[in-house]
This record gives C-alpha cells, sequence and structure tokens, in this order.
C-alpha cells in the first residue's frame, strides 16, 4: 500500500488533482499528532483490508488461513453486507482497501467490490496467489474492474520448490501463465493501470533464487516486486511446518541479499523494487525473530475485516484470529470511535510482534527517523 499510496500521489499532482494530494497530507499529519499524543482519532485509517474469503487453491507452508473456511461455520458476509462495509470506509475517508483471502479471486462478486471502491475513490490493491489468472477471462475480468494494484505471489522460479512451497501441483505453471495473462491484456488494452507487481516471502528455502525470481519476472514483463521476510503467522504453535523456512542461527547470506536489493532498488531501469531502504535494513532482525525496531501505527493507520465481519487492527491480529468485535453487531464507524478501541489502540503502539510489508512500512511512513539496526 505504500508504494501505491506514493505513486497515486504523483500521478494526481500530475493531473492537477490537488485536492486529494491534500487530503492525504492531512490524514499524514493527522495519524502522526494522534498517535504521538496517544489521542482519539482525527481522522480515518489510511489503510482498510478486507479478507473476502478464507477458502483457498493452495496449501502454503507459511500460512494455515485456508484452514479457517473448514472450522469456522460461519457464513461468509454477502455481497450486499461487502458493499455496506466498503461504504463504511469511505465514510471513515479511508485512503485505500486491499482485498486479500485465502484467494479473493474464489469470489464471483470480487470484480464488483473493486469496482465499486473505486467508485468511492479509493485506492484498490488485489493480492492474489494467480492460480485463477491462468483462466485468461479470469485476468480480463479482473484488469478491467479496474483495481490499482494487481500483487501475484511467487515465491520460487523453480517449479518444483515453489509447488512444494505453496502445496500445488503444477501450481507453478498456472501462477506464471497468470502472470502473463493479466500483462498481455494490459499491454493489448494500452493501460498505465493497474500496476502489476509480484510479492515474495523470502525464507531459508529461496534466498538463494533471489536473481533468478527477479529475472522471471522482469523478462514476464512485472513492473514491481516486492518480498516480505518469513515470520510465524500462524495462529498458534500447533503447526511448526515453517520452523524449515526459517532462519534458526543466522546466515551470511541475508547481508548478501540486503546489499543486492539496495543495490537494485537504486536502478531506475526495469523491474523496480517495491520495498524501501528502512524495510531492507531490518531483514536481519526479522530473520532472527527480534522484535520491530519501528513504533507500530496500527491502531492509527489500519483496519481489518474478515469474511465473517470480524474486526482486526493489522494483518497479524487476523493471522493469529485476535479479533477485536464484529461488524455484524457494530458498524466499523463506531467501532473505530470507541472506548474500548481507543484503550487497544494505545497498547498497539508498543507492539514490536511482526514485519509483515504492509504493517512496518505502514509505520515507516510515520517514523522517519528510528534507527534500523543490522
Amino acid at each position: 500500500m505504500r508504494k501505491e499510496i506514493l505513486n497515486i500521489t504523483k500521478r494526481m499532482l500530475l493531473d492537477k488533482n490537488y485536492i486529494w494530494a491534500i487530503r492525504q497530507a492531512y490524514k499524514w499529519g493527522a495519524i502522526k499528532l494522534a498517535s504521538t499524543l496517544k489521542l482519539p482519532p482525527l481522522t480515518g485509517p489510511m489503510m482498510g483490508g478486507i479478507v473476502v474469503t478464507y477458502r483457498c487453491n493452495s496449501r502454503c507452508k507459511m500460512c494455515d488461513l485456508w484452514k479457517r473456511a473448514a472450522l469456522d461455520k460461519r457464513a461468509e458476509l454477502a455481497t450486499e453486507e461487502y458493499l455496506y462495509l466498503i461504504d463504511e470506509f469511505a465514510k471513515l475517508g479511508t485512503s485505500g482497501i486491499g482485498f486479500t483471502g485465502g484467494e479473493p479471486l474464489l469470489r464471483d462478486d470480487i470484480y464488483q467490490l473493486i469496482h465499486y471502491a473505486r467508485k468511492k475513490g479509493m485506492i484498490v490493491t488485489i493480492s492474489t496467489n494467480g492460480l485463477q489468472l491462468s483462466n485468461i477471462e479470469v485476468a480480463r475480468k479482473l484488469i478491467d474492474s479496474s483495481p490499482h494494484n494487481i500483487n501475484i505471489s511467487l515465491d520460487s522460479a523453480d517449479e518444483s520448490n515453489y509447488d512444494w512451497l505453496r502445496g500445488t501441483k503444477g501450481g507453478f505453471k498456472s501462477t506464471i501463465e497468470g502472470i502473463r495473462n493479466v500483462v498481455s491484456y494490459k499491454t493489448e488494452k494500452r493501460l498505465k493501470s493497474p500496476q502489476i507487481a509480484v510479492v515474495t516471502v523470502l525464507s531459508r528455502k529461496n534466498l538463494y533464487e533471489l536473481e533468478a525470481i527477479i529475472s522471471l519476472c522482469e523478462n514476464i514483463g512485472v513492473e514491481n516486486i516486492g518480498f516480505i521476510p518469513i515470520q510465524n503467522s500462524f495462529e498458534d504453535d500447533s503447526n511448526r511446518a515453517w520452523d524449515n523456512l526459517c532462519f534458526k542461527n543466522g546466515n551470511d547470506d541475508i547481508g548478501k541479499t540486503i546489499d543486492k536489493l539496495n543495490r537494485w532498488r537504486r536502478n531506475k531501469k526495469g523491474i523496480q523494487i517495491d520495498n524501501s531502504k528502512r524495510y531492507i535494513q531490518m531483514f536481519p532482525l526479522a530473520f532472527s525473530a527480534s522484535p520491530c525496531p519501528v513504533k507500530c501505527i496500527a491502531g492509527y493507520g489500519s483496519l481489518y475485516v474478515d469474511a465473517y465481519g470480524d474486526v482486526y487492527p493489522c494483518l497479524d491480529w487476523v493471522e493469529k484470529k485476535k479479533a477485536v468485535n464484529n461488524i455484524r453487531s457494530h458498524s466499523i464507524i463506531n467501532i473505530w470511535g470507541s472506548t474500548e478501541y481507543r484503550t487497544l489502540r494505545r497498547n498497539l503502539c508498543f507492539c514490536r510482534d511482526c514485519f509483515w510489508n504492509c504493517q512496518t512500512e505502514l509505520s515507516l511512513m510515520f517514523d522517519l527517523f528510528s534507527k534500523i539496526d543490522k
């Protein structure tokens, strides 16, 4: 979301849409002031997240969200409920909405939801594993729904490694075909957006593939690539499959990886690295399970709602199933301004539990001077 906001702000300024840019500048200042002084929110969140479904056609080693679709017997929110939720996010003044899952493209109404969020004036992003995009009609419908950004997961340039990491047979071929489909259709339509980006979860199983992944994406025509360090995203400690992906005793290659990524960041030609320099510098801390060194802004800067209406302040709390309320009993506007949420918001300022790119990059936008140690 950080890059999308910055890129779209630049585009708005070039198009002389100064009012939109001024509103975002005001939001930054209001969030910064309120979070510093521990005040009630002076504005809505910068980032809204909607987990439209937990159903998924992957069985990733680093994720167990797909299990919730089988274990939770509640009905997913209906289309009308999602449209109302988007209205509520817009009334709060939310800058952008990110649709995610599970696999969001398993919802037939996802294109309607994306289009509706665009009409409400918000930056719209969708995160997908790309498998459904191997169907050219799905790829076209997604492009035609006009999100600002499409993030596609790709954790390996090697077919067998990818299929193992993502728990799919033939998943690599389908994902690559899906990426080609959206890139090709966007080119055919001569569109400036959506931006096609790849997101890679870096782990012990793919760190050595960094150059191969970037090269593959560049050859396909992907415009941006972002990286997330592997971290424990499970609700509890019952599933330890992710242990095989972690760096338990440090790794000299991590330092080399940071140098490579920062070198590529400075390259203005070809595929662009989405991560900020400061975020990349934190990778060793993430890999060693150290606390995040940046003050968390989630209580003021983000708000998530999942497929059953449960409300969370951030993606990490979604992953760990730490819901704070539900929109089927209270509107998100009332939740956002409630006394209970104000207490939660104060406590979240001291949270240092995750290095998720969405949350950490957002916090970095509001914390420009904290020391980031390698």
